[in-house]
């Protein structure tokens, strides 16, 4: 793999739809047969039977119904129920995609980002990933905006990427926020702006996103574009250690080392109370 797939690969990764979200509305209660005989296959999907869901959502799905078609494209694309075949599971979510079903549509965006089941072309995936980010997809949108900053598909362009990767920020996807936050640090596609790039630093940093922690820590301690506080800085900077990110374990270290041990106290006591907040987002 080139270092171009090896980037593309490394901002799509867990990004895709998967056996996690498969299409269901559970919240309503649905009486027609067709709905029930997807609903028996949720049943059947979630107890483990595969081979009953795929015999509830097969008709369904030659009969035209974009959830069912999602569905069966993702136990073909994990092999469960069925024998794993990438390119099976492509066709049924293009045909889900073409339904209208924009989880479909951005796991197409993906897999021709990667090649999976597909001849890989980056003017693919954005045309697929443009279609879901703009009915609302935040992963989509967020994967649009980095098409975009490299220039994958698509001319680079820095203000359309800072475009749609704020829209997936707003929605409260974390990765977004802590790109945003970047962004405005660096002055890439907007103003730079000190206190707009700590204040998304700080929400991706709320969720637990490591890599934010790590930055708002930074800007805690030293009061750049935040009040300075150490306390919560290396707060922040040891939750991040925890989940093993080696630039936290030296900040710790650095930030520790001319603290007195009441300020460090402190900091670790709030660590161990710390809670995750939720996004906030769609």
């Amino acid at each position: 793999m080139d270092r171009t797939e090896s980037t593309i690969r490394s901002f799509i990764n867990r990004s895709l739809w998967s056996a996690g979200c498969l299409v269901l509305i559970s919240q309503i209660v649905l009486s027609s047969p067709a709905y029930a005989s997807f609903e028996d296959g949720w049943a059947a999907y979630q107890s483990g039977d595969f081979a009953a869901a795929l015999e509830e959502w097969k008709p369904l799905a030659d009969s035209g119904d974009a959830r069912a078609q999602f569905n069966l494209g993702l136990m073909y694309d994990e092999g469960r129920g069925v024998i794993q075949d990438h390119s099976l599971a492509m066709e049924w979510w293009e045909r889900s995609a073409l339904g209208g079903n924009h989880r479909a549509m951005h796991n197409l965006g993906l897999a021709y980002i990667s090649g999976d089941g597909v001849e890989q072309s980056h003017e693919n995936a954005v045309t697929w990933l443009s279609r879901a980010a703009e009915v609302g997809s935040v992963r989509s949108q967020y994967s649009l905006g980095k098409m975009y900053h490299y220039g994958y598909g698509v001319r680079e362009d820095a203000a359309k990427a800072f475009h749609w990767i704020l829209m997936a920020a707003e929605q409260g996807f974390h990765k977004a926020q802590y790109n945003v936050g970047k962004m405005y640090r660096d002055g890439d596609g907007v103003e730079r702006d000190m206190a707009a790039a700590a204040h998304w630093f700080l929400k991706a940093a709320d969720q637990g996103y490591a890599k934010a922690q790590n930055h708002i820590g930074i800007r805690l301690a030293r009061g750049e574009g935040i009040a300075k506080d150490e306390t919560r800085a290396l707060m922040y900077l040891l939750l991040a250690a925890e989940q093993g990110l080696g630039a936290a374990i030296q900040n710790v270290a650095d930030l520790s080392s001319h603290l007195s041990a009441d300020v460090i106290a402190g900091a670790e006591e709030m660590a161990r109370n710390w809670k995750p907040q939720a996004s906030g987002g769609g």
